[in-house]
């Protein structure tokens, strides 16, 4: 999926990844650099446009939800099934839904992960949604690759289809409604997504 930014979107985006990386500097946080002339500003403006833009595709929330406090270690978006997302932002549009290290449980504890990169190297006005995996699906098929340390990788063709997490909100919304209306979808009614 093809997500459009304009220029008042990325400078936004530009301006939450730099609170982004105030709050980390001022609180002792480190950014994971896959590349170690990244700087802290880049990583923060990346994962700040990646989050930006899966919410706005599911129709999550945007500007006001955005989390500008850095790492937490539970996951980038929650949904209203009180389930979590990690988005995994490549700067490039042939990276992969990669964790650096083994340790599954620590480094991706959500239920889903989603993979952004841009359509084109350096431009951020055209981003593609590659997909998203369960995690459960990520433990099951991802490789182990040294990457800067041993890692674990899923190839972008291993991802599925992103429509299939946007269907999944919109069912999860319509039996809660007849389940029991919004209270049982702020509760967090659940669908297996192995």
């Amino acid at each position: 999926m093809i997500a459009g930014l304009t220029l008042e979107e990325q400078k936004r985006c530009w301006g939450l990844g730099e609170r982004r990386t105030g709050y980390n500097r001022r609180n002792g946080i480190a950014n994971d650099k896959k590349i170690p002339t990244q700087d802290d500003g880049s990583i923060d403006f990346f994962g700040v446009l990646g989050e930006y833009v899966v919410r706005r595709e599911l129709g999550l929330p945007t500007w006001d939800a955005l989390d500008t406090e850095g790492a937490d270690h539970r996951g980038d978006i929650l949904l209203p099934t009180q389930q979590w997302v990690e988005v995994k932002f490549g700067s490039k549009p042939g990276f992969r839904f990669a964790i650096e290290g083994t340790d599954i449980d620590r480094l991706f504890p959500c239920e889903f992960g989603v993979l952004v990169v841009p359509v084109e190297w350096k431009k951020f006005d055209r981003l593609r949604i590659v997909g998203w995996c369960s995690n459960w699906f990520f433990r099951k098929h991802s490789r182990e690759q040294v990457l800067r340390q041993a890692s674990l990788v899923l190839e972008q063709d291993q991802m599925r289809p992103f429509e299939n997490l946007q269907l999944y909100l919109k069912l999860a919304h319509g039996m809660a409604e007849v389940l029991g209306g919004d209270s049982i979808w702020k509760a967090g009614y659940r669908f297996n997504m192995a």
